[in-house]
This record gives C-alpha cells, structure tokens and sequence, in this order.
C-alpha cells in the first residue's frame, strides 16, 4: 500500500518562494524520499487579483474591463504579462530555464489575448451577447496564474534533479472538458506515478461545469478538496495546507 500526502500552496507562500522550496518541496515530512507527495499551487500573490478583480478592494483587473468592453484591457493584460515575466526574471538564474519559462507564459497571455479579442469582435453583432461567454473568459483568465506558478515550480524542481510533473487542470487545448472537476482529477493522475514523480498541480482546474460558477475565488480550495477525496488517492495517509 502506497501512503502519500496532497498539500495545498496559497498564493502568500508562492511569492516567497525560496521559503517555500528550502522548506517544504525539498524538505519531505520523512527522509526516505521526495516524492509520494502531490502539491497544488496557487498563483503567485496578488496575480488573481490583477487578472479578476481585487478581493478587498474591489479594484478591477483584466475581467471587468473585458466585461464592459473596455479598450483598457489589453494594457491591463501587458502589465500582467510583464509581472509575470518579472517573476521568471527573478526565478530562474539560468537563462535557459527563464526562457522556457518566458515562452511558456506569453503563449498561454497570446492564446488569451487572441480569444478575448476575438469574441469581442463577434459581439459587436447584434446576434451575439458578450454576456452569455463572460463566464468562460473569467474562468480561463483565472487559470493563467495557476498555470504560471505550476509550470515554474515544476521546471524549477526539475533543474535541480527532481522528477516534477507539472499537471495542467485548465486543460487548455483540449477538444473536450470533463464533465465534473472529479473527472478532470481522475484523468489527470491516470498517468502519473507518485512513487517516482512529484505532481505539481494548478490550482484552477476546468469542467463543463464551471468551477467559478460554482465557488468563484475559492475553486483552488476545491481542487484541493477534490483531490483529497478523489478515487486516484484512496491511500491518503495525511494533507496539510499551506496558506
């Protein structure tokens, strides 16, 4: 019987990052092995916020301008973009690893900026409402700073001889989505061998059902939730949550 641990990085502990990797990731619960372990990352702090809207202020980011449509969106989306790249910047000192890293992020802003842009076209027609897709553009701009966190420390862990596996629940180019958030889980961890790699996992993961509609800011609790409680880890032998 296999025992392992699902632990949860909110977006706080992401920001200190080194923190995080000196003491958590490196740093298993038993010397015996990095790995039977899986981890669910937030975005970095305050990412969300930029890309939706600020929780206690009310400050909004990319989505509500999208919503009104208003121009200013596409700037809001640039100054993402280049604190995410700041990020990578301070990241990764090997300019290989950066690189990778820069790639992967402006393709995913470039995917989202190119959708966005042309719905809002499409929605200029009168036969088309912007409203009935808003809640799919919040849901996709809530994943780009999941992935971003997820796909950085999985390269990150992988520089250093870690067999990470970064596991995207945005499910960005797939031609269907599951069902239910259960489902999305199961089919992500078919493949996955804790025993040998350690699963780094967006904290934003998509369904027909539309985790936002369901529980909006909180869908990376859920996801950690879910993941508990999932079939694929039914010799959970203990969690703990980083917040």
């Amino acid at each position: 019987m296999t025992t392992y641990t699902v632990e949860k990085i909110g977006g706080t502990s992401m920001s200190a990052f080194d923190t995080v990797l000196d003491n958590i990731l490196l740093r298993p619960a038993t010397e015996s092995s990095l790995y039977n372990r899986v981890f669910v990352v937030s975005a970095y702090g305050g990412l969300t916020d930029s890309l939706l809207e600020c929780k206690r202020t009310g400050k909004p980011g990319v989505y509500p301008l999208v919503a009104s449509s208003d121009e200013r969106w596409t700037n809001e989306l640039d100054t993402v973009e280049q604190r995410m790249l700041l990020t990578n910047d301070h990241m990764f000192a090997d300019p290989m690893d950066r690189m990778a890293a820069d790639k992967f992020i402006r393709s995913r802003v470039s995917e989202a900026r190119r959708c966005i842009t042309n719905l809002l076209e499409v929605c200029q027609y009168g036969q088309f409402d912007l409203t009935n897709y808003l809640p799919e553009i919040r849901e996709f701009l809530a994943s780009l700073g999941e992935v971003h966190s997820a796909y950085n420390t999985a390269m990150k862990l992988k520089s250093m001889g870690v067999n990470a596996t970064f596991v995207d629940l945005s499910l960005w180019d797939a031609e269907t989505l599951p069902e239910t958030l259960e489902q999305a889980i199961s089919q992500a961890f078919e493949n996955i061998d804790i025993k040998t790699e350690l699963p780094i996992v967006t904290g934003y993961a998509a369904s027909k059902q539309g985790v936002m509609s369901l529980y909006d800011r909180g869908y990376s609790e859920m996801t950690f939730s879910v993941l508990l409680a999932s079939p694929m880890l039914i010799w959970l032998s203990s969690t703990k949550s980083i917040i």
